[in-house]
């Protein structure tokens, strides 16, 4: 499932395997790490608390939420490779965050329990037994199939910080990084300060300003 898309044809490689057991692996090695910390099933951290984590905290469960969204829109649209691709990703911020031999006083256990409990979700339309496994080792009853799937919240899967493009009478020339939840006059105003914009504008006047949400501002002068 991960070597192409569903509906290609897909040639049959032994690297395939390697790569698909490398990463099958991987998972167990991070969970089997996990899961002390996990066993003591914590409240996942919401509200102020959220706002008050460290910033790896809230940058591991932004991509867990992310993850959760992306997995789930491509489950229901048969791209079950870039599901299982987005897992790897996921795998992999895991790693760099928890690595399975760093101390448990260092790191957040309710974001490690979320954290396990969702990847273990994830994994299983692609790995039951194995999710199985683990789902039993955190103390649940029953299989995963009989478990609801993870909701992602919207806030949270949110970047903090986006990228926007600026264009001047149709042309980019610059890009702006600005609050994910800045209004309009905000972002205007953060485009306007661009150097590169100004010297776009130059003595002309501005008779047209549009802003796409996330993706463009856009600034046509007379």
């Amino acid at each position: 499932m991960f070597g192409a898309p569903f509906e290609s044809n897909v040639e049959w490689r032994e690297t395939g395997v390697e790569s698909a057991l490398r990463f099958l692996n991987r998972v167990w090695r991070w969970a089997a790490a996990a899961l002390p910390i996990a066993e003591c099933r914590p409240a996942p951290v919401r509200g102020e608390a959220l706002s008050a984590l460290p910033a790896a905290e809230r940058a591991i469960l932004r991509k867990l939420h992310k993850t959760i969204r992306k997995v789930g829109e491509d489950i229901e649209n048969l791209r079950f490779n870039t599901a299982i691709a987005a897992v790897m990703e996921l795998v992999n911020e895991l790693y760099g965050y928890y690595p399975p031999d760093k101390k448990r006083d260092t790191v957040n256990q309710a974001v490690i329990a979320e954290a396990l409990r969702t990847l273990v979700l994830l994994m299983a339309p692609f790995a039951p037994h194995m999710a199985d496994e683990l789902w039993e080792a955190l103390g649940n009853k029953g299989s995963t199939y009989d478990a609801a799937w993870p909701e992602y919240d919207e806030e949270i899967a949110a970047d903090e910080q986006i990228i926007m493009a600026v264009e001047v009478n149709g042309k980019v020339r610059d890009r702006i990084t600005v609050a994910a939840d800045a209004d309009e006059a905000a972002i205007v105003e953060a485009a306007l300060q661009s150097g590169k914009v100004k010297e776009a504008i130059g003595a002309n006047e501005i008779r047209k300003t549009i802003v796409v949400p996330g993706r463009l501002v856009s600034l046509t002068t007379s």
